[in-house]
């Protein structure tokens, strides 16, 4: 994992971290109202890969900390680029994580959904 995934990494999981609601714990998940992906984009070269991730956020944009509303990954074109699920240390706040993986040149949108909301990441391989 590169330095700057590393950091990505803490980051997105400090702040999803901080903004969980315990309450969430016995009741059921809010709606989603926003995802938020990160990053907004990233250029790779053949052969190299990035770090993705995403979090639901309710309507306080406190993230959602149940698995049943973690964003999936999905990639619009997956002869430019590959996705691989990247477990999370701790789900319960509710990251959720992909590596992004360059197979050709082209430009590909990575969509990450959840609760029929979604945000995406445009990604360039050269």
């Amino acid at each position: 994992m590169t330095p700057v995934a590393r950091v990505l990494l803490c980051l997105v999981g400090a702040a999803a971290l901080a903004s969980c609601h315990l309450a969430y714990v016995d009741g059921a998940p809010p709606a989603v109202a926003r995802v938020v992906a990160t990053p907004a984009t990233a250029t790779l070269s053949v052969g190299d890969s990035v770090l993705v991730q995403a979090v639901a956020l309710d309507d306080d944009g406190r993230a959602i900390t149940r698995r049943q509303r973690l964003p999936r990954w999905s990639s619009g074109d997956t002869t430019v680029v590959r996705l691989a699920s990247v477990a999370v240390p701790n789900l319960d706040v509710g990251v959720s994580a992909a590596r992004a993986h360059a197979v050709r040149a082209g430009t590909v949108v990575l969509r990450a959904e959840s609760g029929g909301q979604r945000d995406s990441i445009v990604v360039t391989v050269r």
